[in-house]
């Protein structure tokens, strides 16, 4: 079953478009792990621990993936403001911390 919905703010008639969902067990070449995580992603706490059923829970989720995130920020910010010049970007962008 799907339902059909605006794709834009405008009237039906105004936009001549619909969208129309679909399930993506449809869609050609998904694999049963992706299928099974959108049917219940807490079934595959075995692969991934720390899955959650709804992304509001996503926040609660920060501290312990902020603790597992290690990084050397002086290497990280050089290596950025390197890729900044190799692509020639504006001044403002250089300006930014």
């Amino acid at each position: 079953m799907s339902t059909a919905e605006p794709a834009c703010y405008s009237t039906p008639e105004e936009s001549g478009l619909r969208v129309e969902t679909l399930s993506f067990e449809t869609v050609p070449q998904q694999t049963r792990l992706f299928l099974d995580y959108l049917r219940d992603p807490l079934a595959l706490r075995e692969f991934y621990p720390s899955a959650v059923r709804f992304h509001h829970e996503l926040p609660a989720r920060a501290p312990e993936v902020l603790a597992a995130y290690q990084t050397d920020r002086k290497q990280l910010c050089g290596r950025v403001a390197r890729y900044k010049c190799r692509v020639r970007c504006g001044e403002a962008t250089l300006q930014e911390h």
